[in-house]
């Protein structure tokens, strides 16, 4: 399987990275995610009418899971972290800790994943008028 986004889309959009195999593995980690996440919603994975808002999650989601300056120096597992030196203290939340692959509602409202469908089934089956 390709991924939906090359590492030259990813750059295009978010520019240029210290780790190119990191990213190369990310991609295919949200392209793996997106894949199944359109075969659970019975939607087709290689529609090619969607495969610019396919590239454009797959970017997004490996951008969440790139090493980024705040993650790097926070202990693993730390939500949240706080340092001070001289009088002066810094603190703040880690929105994606362990780099975690994950759809937003607005991505997946993006892919049509996760719209309302509303089935039922006729109690009784059908009536012989015999």
């Amino acid at each position: 399987m390709e991924p939906y986004a090359s590492v030259e889309d990813y750059v295009a959009r978010y520019g240029e990275v210290d780790d190119p195999k990191l990213l190369q593995e990310l991609l295919m980690d949200a392209t793996r995610l997106i894949a199944c996440e359109l075969e659970r919603a019975g939607l087709p994975v290689g529609d090619e009418t969607a495969a610019d808002k396919r590239m454009q999650v797959c970017r997004a989601v490996a951008y969440r899971g790139m090493d980024q300056e705040a993650q790097a120096s926070v202990p693993f597992g730390a939500t949240q972290f706080s340092r001070g030196a001289g009088g002066y203290t810094e603190s703040f939340s880690i929105s994606n800790p362990y780099r975690d692959v994950y759809l937003t509602k607005a991505e997946k409202r993006l892919l049509g994943i996760g719209r309302s469908r509303i089935r039922f089934i006729m109690p009784g089956g059908v009536k012989d008028e015999g």
